[in-house]
This record gives C-alpha cells, structure tokens and sequence, in this order.
C-alpha cells in the first residue's frame, strides 16, 4: 500500500514495522527512509519485534520510542531500560546496539527522523537547551560493567532523575534543587515511587496567567477517567 500510493520516499518514517521482511527493509534503506522501534510494546503484544538486525545492518536510520502505556512503557526512560536489557539478552553473538546508540537513537536520530535536527537532540550552542540529570544507574543483572553517562542514561529510574530542563527552564527535579534554583516560584510537590519530586508550569502561560496546577489538571482527568469506569495511571512505574 505504502508502494502503490508513493510513499516510498525520502522523509517518510515507519513506526514499529514488525512485519517487515529483510526484502522490504532494503526498500526503505534505497528510499532513505526510517524506522521508529519500540520493543517493548512488540514483545508484549506478539512476542516479536522488528527485525533491527536486518535494520542496522542495511544501514536504516533508527529511533526508539515507547508505543502506549497499556503494552508498552510509561516514558522514553522505561523504554531505554527495556531496550537496553533486550540489546544485552539477545541471541547476537555480540551486542547488536553500542549503549551510546541506543542513546542516540532517542536524541539526536529521533530529532533528525522528525526533521528538527537542528534545534533538538543533541547539546549545542543555538538549540534548545533541553537537558535531563540523573544519578549514576546501578545495574544488577550486569554490574561488573563500568559507569559512564549514556549507562546511567539506560538504566535510570523513574527515582533517579535529578533535574528536566526544557528550553532552559527547570521543570521538573528534586524538591530542594528545584527549591534552589527557582526560589519563590510557585513549585508543586509530587511523589514518584516514594521520592519527593517538584514541578514548574509556570513557563508556559502568557504574561500574567496564572498556570492551571498539575494537582488541578490531575483531579479533572480522574473525575472525567471515573466516568468511564477507568482510572489515571501513575506518573511512573516503579517496579
């Protein structure tokens, strides 16, 4: 379908593609086109995933996303965790993706997938400063492995995140961070998986609006959820 009505094209990314034969993975890489994998969401549902072994090897640009909450993962970071167990289980005689990779598959190949590769996915002078700190990541399954940041970046928690930067304004992180480098903003208290967090909304109104509370926004989800007979997921898994 995607053949019969021209969209085998330069710009054109799939998502997921687990369907996809070797055959129509050489298409997409002769189209320059792309490939969004999300594994965890793949083996849950079908006990499959794409075929990024065939992917990696023709050389297609891949990124890596989470699919929906229900199957998939809760955020990138779940997905990166989930990924990176996967790379180090599978049956490759060595690892399919360099932990730096899968790293970059959720920045700055993501960022260029979506055509913002010039504003987005990478630290640099004239982008938008969106940066995330977290704690050195302690790995049980592999913990002869030495530390260095893109290892944090892929086995952090949902509890080990420090500090969300978006356009160079503190969002989200620990409470006396946050505290510190926002002092006498309006900051409200979370608690993910027993650790005490804050967010800032205020960057996000216009001059003069007082931004709706995350509290406020949580409470009318839950209300219009529970009519429904469903409620609202917590912000993170922690198990």
């Amino acid at each position: 379908m995607l053949k019969g009505r021209g969209f085998l094209h330069s710009g054109v990314v799939v998502i997921h593609g687990v369907a996809l034969g070797e055959a129509d993975l050489k298409e997409m890489k002769d189209n320059s086109m792309g490939l969004v994998w999300s594994p965890r969401s793949n083996v849950e549902l079908y006990d499959a995933t794409a075929n990024v072994v065939a992917a990696k090897r023709l050389g297609i640009k891949m990124a890596l996303a989470p699919d929906w909450s229900p199957t998939g993962s809760s955020g990138m970071l779940d997905e990166l965790r989930y990924a990176a167990v996967w790379n180090y289980r599978s049956k490759q005689e060595d690892q399919l993706f360099q932990e730096s990779e899968l790293v970059q598959m959720a920045t700055g190949v993501a960022a260029e997938l979506a055509g913002l590769k010039n504003s987005l996915g990478t630290i640099a002078p004239g982008f938008y400063a969106d940066l995330l700190v977290v704690k050195p990541a302690a790995m049980a399954y592999r913990p002869s492995l030495p530390l260095d940041p893109n290892t944090a970046v892929l086995h952090t928690k949902p509890a080990d995140v420090v500090l969300v930067i978006v356009g160079g304004i503190p969002t989200y992180g620990d409470l006396a961070l946050m505290a510190q480098l926002l002092p006498g903003k309006p900051l409200e208290k979370v608690t993910i998986c027993g650790i005490e967090k804050a967010l800032y909304f205020g960057t996000d109104m216009a001059e003069g609006v007082t931004p709706r509370s995350w509290h406020d926004t949580e409470s009318t989800l839950s209300t219009a959820l529970r009519q429904l007979g469903i409620s609202l997921a917590p912000l993170a898994e922690c198990n």
